[in-house]
């Protein structure tokens, strides 16, 4: 049984904001929303794959805003151009950014700075301007990584960036407390377009080596969903500045 089928309608009436909705654990996210009687605000770069994926939500009242997270300048503009049944925000997801393998010998300035951009001021570009927008109880969740806990060859910048985003979530757990709650999920290897390429990238012997780390298997998107819906549910509403690991048993292998 789907845990979202099981479960009250945790999102009647609430706006949530998904940046990253086209796709993967953003889709999957938008999907337990919608099912549960929220309004999904879906983000991604893609107009013609976001629009797509917003018409294939149950309900009424989601809009997509195609737009880069990163520039934020685009970001203070979709927030202002909200009509006003969107201007009450009540939860946010930001899981947008790749994944990058490079080894340190050949990682530049620039792909720290990519990966900081992509997967951190993607996050900052947004949450200023929704914390105005916020209604009381709003709860925002980080996507971050599993790998932080065991580091990995080739994959500094990745983690590097996907730490400081639970950094982000202690900090502002702490000052935008008790109106707002602010976590973070950190997800195994799962089976969406960016895992795929990592599993293809490590080639047949490193996706094994990667697979058997994972105690119950590569992940699926509406495998982690469920844990970020929850976070952002009024069942955790005495939850904040937490991250929890959803990734199959990876973090605890030796």
């Amino acid at each position: 049984m789907d845990i979202a089928e099981a479960l009250p309608s945790r999102f009647e009436g609430q706006t949530i904001v998904i940046v990253g909705a086209s796709s993967g654990i953003g889709a999957a996210t938008a999907a337990i929303v919608a099912r549960e009687g929220g309004r999904v605000v879906g983000v991604a770069r893609r107009p013609d794959v976001l629009e797509l994926a917003i018409k294939s939500l149950p309900g009424s009242g989601h809009l997509p805003l195609a737009l880069d997270a990163t520039d934020p300048a685009a970001v203070t503009q979709a927030l202002a151009s909200l009509p006003d049944t969107h201007k009450s925000i009540n939860g946010a997801v930001f899981c947008a950014g790749p994944h990058l393998l490079r080894p340190l010998r050949i990682t530049t300035a620039q792909h720290y700075a990519d990966m900081f951009k992509q997967h951190v001021l993607s996050v900052t570009n947004f949450v200023p301007g929704l914390t105005k927008l916020a209604a009381e109880g709003t709860s925002l969740v980080l996507v971050s990584s599993a790998a932080r806990f065991r580091g990995g060859s080739a994959a500094g910048a990745y983690i590097a960036a996907k730490s400081a985003m639970v950094g982000l979530v202690r900090a502002w757990a702490c000052e935008l407390a008790p109106k707002i709650r602010v976590n973070s999920v950190s997800p195994g290897v799962v089976r969406s377009a960016m895992g795929d390429r990592l599993l293809t990238t490590v080639g047949p012997k490193g996706a094994e080596e990667i697979e058997r780390r994972h105690l119950l298997g590569i992940g699926r998107p509406e495998q982690v969903a469920p844990a970020i819906a929850f976070l952002l549910s009024d069942q955790a509403n005495w939850i904040t500045g937490v991250d929890l690991p959803v990734d199959g048993g990876f973090a605890i292998q030796a």
